[in-house]
């Protein structure tokens, strides 16, 4: 379970960190840079955080 705590907290340090915040619906996207977390509006949790892919990489 620790790892799980890691990576809470990596996300809500990006999300932190982050200008960018895009509401849609029912959630909010963060780009975090090198990553998007998605995060429920109601009850403010992660649901996902998947890297970017640049195009032509």
């Amino acid at each position: 379970m620790g790892n799980v705590n890691a990576q809470s907290e990596y996300c809500k340090n990006k999300i932190l960190q982050s200008n960018d915040i895009e509401s849609k619906g029912k959630n909010w996207y963060v780009n975090a840079g090198e990553s998007i977390v998605t995060v429920n509006a109601h009850s403010y949790t992660i649901i996902t955080a998947h890297k970017v892919k640049i195009l032509g990489k």
